[in-house]
């Protein structure tokens, strides 16, 4: 099949945009990651749910939740079955390939819209496992 030019236009104009400011990011955990993308108050607290629930099904599995910039506000404390969580920030071909190299998740779960182009090709190309909620 060949490849998309709309896909391949977005990609290649997507570099030329300024690559935002470097998250720090906490050390990744060893074992399983499941890497969550919330992008409504509702989705991540059901992320959070699915989250608990998976963990006690799988010992040692750990879950980050990412959210939309604007829907981010750092928590007091952690939402019950998240083990971290941060804002994506950017769909720039750096900062997906730096966020994708940290954390190297196991598979990546995706609520609602607000696609990310850059992000799911790149997890693809990793052979990351993305599944659309």
């Amino acid at each position: 099949m060949g490849r998309n030019l709309s896909l391949t236009a977005y990609r290649a104009l997507s570099r030329r945009k300024a690559q935002s400011a470097a998250t720090s990011y906490s050390m990744r955990p060893p074992g399983e990651l499941v890497w969550a993308h919330a992008t409504s108050e509702s989705r991540l607290s059901a992320l959070c749910d699915l989250g608990a629930r998976l963990k006690s099904q799988r010992p040692g599995l750990s879950l980050l939740l990412t959210t939309d910039p604007d829907l981010f506000t750092p928590p007091p404390r952690l939402p019950d079955g998240a083990d971290f969580i941060y804002p994506l920030v950017s769909d720039h071909p750096d900062s997906v390939a730096e966020f994708l190299a940290h954390w190297q998740p196991d598979a990546g779960l995706w609520t609602g819209g607000h696609l990310l182009p850059n992000l799911i090709c790149t997890a693809s190309a990793r052979n990351v496992p993305m599944i659309l909620l």
